[in-house]
């Protein structure tokens, strides 16, 4: 407002310097008229143009020169003034946006939360009203060293994100044991990726006919394995796109879309420290590096075949994943990622596209079959952990007990029972209002996808959705029935070997 008040002010300077130029020049020349005129005894015509003095006509050449000079001046100055207020302004008006941003915000965070922070005490104290709302604590740390970033995408609550070179690795030598694929990011290069991606696609139904079980090297030149790296759909379909590392505990985590994997990256961010672990994890940019396809192909076939690192992985009920899928990915419209998905499609109708489409490299992941990820179909006997989500908070204990990493992380683990804008950066919960440990009693967290698949089946099955559903997820299936078959009461885990005699035909 104040830009527009200025050039408003200096618009009307301006021509209040050219009405009086031309009030002095029309003046001159007038006074030169009347001046002739009387010279001549004669009445003054005021038609200039008649008037044959050749001084006179000099001195008239003069003032309206003079006169054009004092107007060029004056309306130079005018717009010398007008840039300079404009500038100005403009400069108020970022100071005005930096002043309100996220950044200052941060900025003039409490000093109240900084101290109980740098006292180890992640829960700021807070009134009752606050605890009951699930309030989220701002972090006051160095706002302005990801401000270049979108805002899910900023880890500045955390401290060492800003700080500390090595992040998220402990330290700079563990950082250079996991070295990044360096993959050219050129137009024929990702062309040729996408098309080594869904050449698999003619080859996989007889593979899963056949289901050869390797028992012996781990070759990932097998299985798609740098799809994310071309880009193919908006969720990826590389078979190690969502496998996680977790070097402290030497853990190669398998996850797979609509099997619990959002929760699983959020654990992962709490591993590395992040404050705001509960955020929306698919865009921070910190989890990165710990992600297995991002890893130079020597570290991969390192960590498959290093018998010293635990390969683990959950199933779930086809029946459930498939529904949870259709409830958030196309009956809340969250995602549409092919023409023939639709808002408003039926259970049946999205049933009958899965059977036309199939469910193998070439559709989005969260409808693709289980046993692609992280080559299941060809690896299971190397798999030393395979869960059931049926049983998620006793198994994900027991393995993270397996592999040092619970008492130090698991346990330790916080849920909010606050929902928030998945973009929003959560920061630790307090802690009285929470149960505690990772995936243990509430696991719905700040940001999830849970859909409650399996309480609203009755709502979306007929018996004959059932069962095409079944025919769809043939081999998942097959490999859930088998775990669910051994599982009891105080099962942990079982390894592929164990599982690999009933679903392997070699």
């Amino acid at each position: 407002s104040m830009f527009w008040q200025n050039r408003k002010f200096l618009l009307v300077s301006s021509a209040l310097l050219v009405f009086i130029g031309l009030s002095v020049t029309y003046k001159d020349l007038l006074g030169l008229e009347l001046a002739t005129a009387s010279a001549r005894k004669e009445e003054p015509s005021f038609a200039f143009g008649k008037i044959e003095t050749d001084e006179l006509l000099a001195r008239i050449e003069r003032n309206k020169n003079d006169a054009l000079s004092s107007l060029e001046a004056a309306t130079a100055a005018s717009i010398a003034n007008i840039q300079r207020a404009k500038r100005q302004s403009i400069s108020e008006l970022e100071t005005v946006i930096r002043n309100v941003s996220v950044q200052s915000l941060l900025r003039k965070a409490s000093q109240e939360t900084l101290t109980n922070l740098s006292n180890g005490n992640s829960t700021p104290k807070a009134n009752e009203k606050e605890k009951k709302a699930a309030v989220i604590y701002p972090f006051p740390y160095r706002s302005d060293c990801c401000s270049k970033m979108p805002p899910c995408e900023a880890t500045c609550f955390t401290k060492r994100a800003c700080d500390d070179p090595a992040y998220p690795f402990r330290s700079e030598a563990e950082k250079k044991l996991f070295p990044q694929a360096k993959v050219k990011a050129t137009r024929a290069q990702l062309k040729k990726i996408k098309a080594q991606c869904q050449s698999f696609d003619n080859i996989l139904h007889q593979e899963l006919e056949e289901r050869k079980c390797i028992y012996d090297k781990i070759d990932v030149s097998l299985v798609p394995s740098q799809c994310t790296v071309a880009g193919m759909w908006s969720a990826h379909t590389s078979a190690f796109s969502r496998m996680m590392i977790f070097p402290e505990g030497k853990l190669a985590f398998c996850g797979i879309p609509k099997t619990g994997v959002t929760r699983w990256l959020q654990f992962l961010r709490f591993y590395i420290g992040a404050n705001d672990y509960q955020s929306m994890p698919h865009f921070k940019h910190d989890r990165e590096e710990l992600l297995f396809d991002g890893l130079e192909s020597s570290v991969q076939t390192e960590i498959l075949n290093d018998p010293t690192w635990t390969k683990a992985v959950f199933i779930r009920n086809p029946l459930d994943r498939t529904l949870s899928a259709f409830i958030e990915k196309i009956e809340k419209s969250l995602q549409i990622t092919d023409e023939g998905l639709f808002k408003g499609m039926s259970f049946e109708d999205f049933v009958g596209y899965l059977e036309k489409k199939g469910v193998g490299w070439n559709i989005d992941p969260h409808f693709q079959a289980q046993i692609l990820a992280c080559g299941l179909y060809k690896w299971l006997p190397q798999f030393q952990f395979v869960g059931s989500l049926d049983n998620v908070s006793r198994e994900t204990k027991c393995l993270l007990t397996r592999v040092g990493l619970w008492e130090k992380y698991g346990k330790k683990y916080q849920n909010s029972r606050g929902k928030g804008n998945i973009c929003a950066r959560a920061a630790p919960p307090v802690a009285d209002t929470v149960p505690t440990g990772f995936q243990q009693s509430d696991t719905s967290g700040f940001y999830s996808h849970a859909t409650s698949a399996r309480k609203k089946r009755a709502k979306y099955y007929t018996p004959e959705l059932e069962e095409r559903v079944k025919k769809v997820y043939e081999y998942d299936y097959k490999l859930y029935q088998i775990i669910l078959a051994r599982e009891n009461n105080s099962s942990c885990g079982f390894h592929g070997k164990e599982l690999s005699s009933s679903f392997c035909k070699n």
